[in-house]
């Protein structure tokens, strides 16, 4: 049984190689967890594999299952139900931690409700004892390493069960002073901070504690507690609150010495990293400065107003030559999800001005070119003979790349393929762009991905900035799956209905320069109007003069009616825009 739980966890690790591969593991999977289990063996329970094996294999197997992603099929998901309700008659015995990390395993494989209950019940009751005297010995269901609680775990769940008045404890408060932290306790207390809707004052003062240590610190730290890091400020950034914001920008202040005085020893994942966070948040403050906001978000210098604006200029310089050409030199050194992730840190952003110039971007484009040259495909090695593979060579290059392009999800597919359109040269047509083999390769299997009727078609969910950014590669998709999917969606504007509104105005003008059935966007912007009359929407006068200058080349009857109730928005706001 424990090889078993070893080969389940190997599988799951296994990635790429085509649809027809993965069926096969997926049947292999479900063959080594069925219920029969092993039989005949001295000492073995009665039972299938979740009931044979140590309780902690088989967490380490629940958790490789939800790491992995595909955990539908039914064999799958009997045993993670066995597995739930294993794990529930034994959670007693369980540490704070180790709960916690199953709670959250199972919630990504989708195991909810009634077999979770017992394991939910027993978190919310360690979380009430936080409650208990604090002079009073630390019970040991809280205990992490040594005899302290484990913060860690006790804000995780708290963010897992939506129980933010646990973090009010004086323990909890005293577990965050700077006596007690450690870097990487303070860098996972920042990943745990919830997403969406406004942070608690418990929440607040956790992460404030938690990343005013880490700043407090930065110079000692090393490259993997730099990395641990990052990813904190990665996890503030999504949350996009005031506070996760400001504390963000405090700590990549601190964190940049490490990279003004030389790279320092990162993966090239954590170069990625690192490259996100200061780029979303040098993009974040300049968005702030130009309406006037606070300037105290810069991730570099420290800004008490706007005399200190003039070095931002030369800040982006620095930035570009510690962290942008140092990545693209180590680009043959990434995984390709690794270059989707740096190509969405450096899109163009929702509104100009872009902080990468024409000449930039040609130099990331020539960076791809090189890393995947035009007329130098894998196949076309592998077709080519020996003499021209070199020696020993027996297909791998193939196999290779077939496994990295397998292995990214269809959001990842998508977010390559704009990388690859935002960066190609204003001059190159989209049939050249597509005749590139690695972007065929891509849109082949994003094909594959999407293939199957309306009904049938597995779900992709789309954030608001990559809808946008695939409305502005139209040209890319034409004839392909993505171009009937993205007409079916904007075709019904309630679809779209929560796009905020900078992004809807910019997604209409993009839309409005390509060949598009002209009723598309009057029927977006249709929506719109009837949403502003509603009260469910605000548009600035700027927006409503970019939304007439779209709509109005249309030259349809739909644009006619509604030029006027774009201009009853419009007229009474004229003084209020730019000369511009």
């Amino acid at each position: 049984p424990e090889a078993r739980a070893r080969c389940l966890r190997a599988m799951c690790a296994f990635q790429g190689a085509g649809a027809g591969a993965s069926r096969r593991v997926a049947l292999l999977k479900e063959a080594l967890v069925d219920d029969r289990g092993v039989s005949g063996l001295k000492g073995t329970v009665p039972g299938g594999l979740a009931q044979q094996i140590s309780v902690q294999e088989l967490m380490h197997c629940v958790k490789a299952l939800a790491d992995s992603g595909h955990h539908r099929e039914h064999g799958i998901r009997q045993f993670l139900f066995k597995a739930a309700t294993r794990l529930a008659a034994t959670q007693k015995s369980l540490s704070l931690a180790e709960l916690q990390g199953m709670q959250q395993a199972f919630e990504k494989c989708g195991i909810k409700g009634e077999e979770m209950s017992d394991i939910n019940t027993e978190l919310k009751r360690r979380l009430q004892m936080l409650s208990t005297d604090d002079e009073v010995e630390v019970p040991d269901e809280l205990r992490g390493v040594g005899n302290a609680i484990d913060v860690v775990a006790v804000v995780a769940s708290a963010r897992g069960l939506g129980e933010a008045s646990a973090l009010q404890s004086q323990r909890v408060r005293a577990a965050v002073l700077p006596d007690s932290l450690g870097y990487g306790e303070a860098a996972r207390l920042l990943q745990s901070v919830p997403l969406g809707g406004p942070l608690s004052t418990e929440y607040e003062y956790v992460v404030v504690m938690a990343a005013g240590y880490l700043a407090s610190g930065a110079r000692q730290l090393q490259a993997d507690e730099v990395s641990n890091a990052l990813r904190g400020v990665v996890a503030l950034q999504l949350h996009g609150g005031d506070v996760c914001v400001r504390e963000a920008a405090l700590l990549l202040r601190a964190l940049w010495p490490h990279f003004a005085t030389g790279v320092p020893k990162l993966s090239p994942p954590g170069l990625v990293e690192a490259l996100r966070a200061y780029w979303w948040q040098l993009q974040y403050f300049r968005q702030d400065f130009a309406i006037g906001s606070s300037y105290r978000a810069h991730p570099i210098i420290e800004t008490a107003g706007d005399k200190k604006w003039s070095k931002d200029p030369e800040a982006l310089g620095v930035l570009k030559a510690k962290l942008l050409h140092p990545l693209f030199a180590r680009l043959d050194e990434l995984r390709l999800a690794n270059i989707a992730a740096c190509l969405s840190a450096l899109a163009p952003p929702v509104q100009p001005p872009d902080m990468l110039t024409s000449d930039d971007r040609a130099l990331i484009h020539g960076a791809l070119e090189a890393l995947f040259p035009p007329s130098d495909s894998p196949s076309s090695r592998e077709s080519a003979g020996p003499a021209t593979r070199g020696q020993k060579s027996s297909g791998w290059c193939v196999d290779y790349w077939d496994d990295e392009v397998n292995a990214l999800e269809a959001t990842e597919l998508l977010e390559l393929a704009c990388g690859f359109s935002e960066n190609a040269p204003r001059s190159r047509q989209a049939e050249d762009l597509r005749a590139w083999w690695v972007v065929d390769s891509v849109l082949n299997v994003l094909g594959q991905r999407l293939r199957g009727d309306e009904k049938n078609r597995p779900t992709v969910e789309l954030s608001h900035f990559l809808l946008l950014r695939i409305s502005r590669a139209m040209d890319l998709w034409q004839g392909h799956i993505v171009e009937e999917v993205l007409t079916q969606l904007l075709s019904k504007p309630d679809s779209i209905a929560s796009l905020p509104v900078p992004y809807f105005v910019t997604l209409l003008v993009e839309l409005c320069k390509f060949s598009v059935p002209r009723e598309m966007p009057l029927r977006l912007v249709g929506g719109l109007l009837d949403r502003v009359d509603r009260g469910e929407s605000e548009v600035l006068p700027g927006q409503w003069a970019d939304i007439l200058c779209a709509v109005r080349p249309l030259n349809e009857a739909a644009a006619d009616r509604c030029t006027p109730r774009i201009l009853q928005h419009l007229v009474p706001q004229l003084l209020s825009l730019p000369p511009t």
